[in-house]
């Protein structure tokens, strides 16, 4: 077992964090820290964090996935999340809390009170195993609250598989409920993401297995065990990996072919609708968290408004990052081919811009870097082409599958106050009779319980909005009941 030092120190502006860490260690006689404390060491001149050793993620959490049974109406779930490094990320289904949990050792989980505090220790877990060395349960110890024990559930398996689509190989894991089946399933969808993501969603593979549904997860092409080129590949090539997927699963006895559906997670709602759309009438139903109605490229110049926004730039100020934003979207959709004359004017306004206080939030740093006498750099311009006159739409007006997008009203990558009557425009457009678009008011894209919605608060936060996951797992075990008796 790898073990190494890690500061309890979270990513937030040195205000926040004075005030998090501005306290004394705590004492040997805590409860939650005993066995874990290495020692307290002085932060500038006003603060003092923790430092604690812990071990590898992927030593402990894969064998932790699971749920674990708190009281009757109170489970845990949980299971390794890329976007966390691969830790443990849980969700509470009683109190709402969502967060990530560090291995201390082989049997001592924390986590702090928020998704960016890692420290005072709010959450202390520890594994349980019987003689034979298999995980019980958890002894779970939440901070002013008692002990509880956490029964491990064993409602459900986990298998590695893979499939093809065409010469990409696609490596994942298929969770499956306890009992006979064949079970309903659902594909989950990655979002972009700043890497290459994996089948690591989380909670979810877990969570969704325990409520009656088998879930393939898989690692997006170019990452994990799955071969290809997620940086070359079109939003076509990534709905037909989902829909590689999909045939995967109708060819296993245990799934049932006709209740297969599709769970896309932000960038995954604009390929949710485009494989069904390919998908022939194979795909059963659909859910999306956080996707925009916007085409692709129109969205992220909303995003830089709200990145600016977030730094405390001025409306003026956002505004004109924005305009310069839309423009390079704008003029790289509408010149297919792009000679050097027409390159130049656009990076001759670019450089005008370039010395304004927001240009580094206004994601076109890279334009005077391209040249479209390079051909890399025209491979580059034509795939950045592709996805940004994406336009969701027409997919969605051609979906009369059940429909569940859930929005957040503080999401600031998403317009949502936009996006919920026009995807519910597109959706009565195709005559779906059973579409649903619910907006979570105080959701940001994650759908976490928010103030702002900005990136920066997303540290401290520590819930999800009344309904996010217990909504979505009661309208799926709805409509992927058996159409017919068998």
């Amino acid at each position: 077992m790898k073990v190494h030092d890690r500061v309890l120190f979270p990513v937030l502006a040195a205000t926040f964090a004075v005030q998090a860490f501005a306290q004394p260690p705590p004492s040997p006689q805590e409860p939650l820290f005993r066995g874990d404390w290495v020692g307290p060491f002085a932060l500038g001149d006003s603060a003092t964090v923790a430092r604690v050793r812990f071990t590898d993620a992927p030593a402990v959490v894969r064998r932790l996935a699971g749920n674990y049974r708190i009281a009757r109406d109170r489970v845990v779930s949980m299971g390794p999340l890329d976007e966390a490094g691969g830790w443990l990320a849980f969700f509470d289904s009683k109190t709402r809390r969502g967060g990530v949990l560090y291995a201390l050792s082989d049997t001592v989980l924390f986590t702090g009170p928020t998704f960016g505090i890692d420290y005072p220790v709010a959450i202390r877990a520890d594994v349980r195993r019987d003689a034979r060395g298999e995980i019980r349960g958890l002894t779970w110890r939440e901070r002013g609250a008692g002990l509880r024990e956490a029964a491990r559930l064993d409602d459900h398996v986990s298998e590695d598989v893979t499939f093809q689509n065409g010469a990409v190989r696609l490596a994942g894991s298929l969770t499956l409920p306890r009992g006979a089946g064949p079970h309903p399933a659902v594909i989950l969808i990655h979002g972009a993401g700043g890497t290459i993501p994996t089948r690591d969603f989380g909670y979810w593979s877990s969570y969704i297995s325990g409520h009656g549904l088998a879930v393939l997860a898989f690692d997006k092409r170019g990452g994990g065990a799955s071969t290809g080129d997620a940086h070359t590949a079109t939003y076509e090539d990534l709905a037909d990996d989902v829909l590689a997927g999909l045939t995967y699963l109708q060819s296993r006895g245990d799934i049932d072919p006709d209740r297969i559906g599709l769970y896309g997670t932000s960038n995954g709602g604009y390929i949710a609708p485009l494989a069904a759309a390919r998908s022939g009438g194979r795909v059963a139903f659909i859910a999306v968290r956080s996707g925009s109605a916007r085409r692709v490229g129109d969205n992220i110049a909303y995003e830089v408004g709200n990145d600016l926004r977030s730094q405390g730039f001025s409306e003026s100020d956002v505004a004109k990052a924005v305009a310069i934003r839309q423009r390079v979207t704008d003029f790289v959709i509408a010149h297919p081919v792009i000679d050097t004359p027409a390159w130049d004017s656009l990076k001759a306004e670019v450089a005008v811009v370039s010395s304004e206080r927001w240009f580094p939030w206004s994601r076109v740093l890279w334009v005077p870097r391209v040249s479209p006498s390079d051909t890399r750099a025209v491979a580059f311009l034509n795939k950045l082409r592709a996805e940004w006159q994406f336009d969701p739409l027409p997919y969605w007006r051609m979906v009369r599958v059940p429909v569940y997008i859930m929005l957040g009203g503080l999401d600031r990558s998403v317009p949502t106050a936009e996006s919920a009557p026009l995807l519910r425009g597109a959706l009565a457009a195709a005559g779906n009779g059973d579409a649903t678009v619910r907006v979570f008011d105080q959701g940001n894209h994650g759908l976490l319980e928010s103030r702002t919605g900005y990136d920066r608060e997303v540290f401290e936060l520590s819930r999800y909005v009344p309904g996010f996951q217990d909504g979505l797992v009661g309208w799926l075990e709805a409509h992927a009941k058996p159409s017919r008796p068998r």
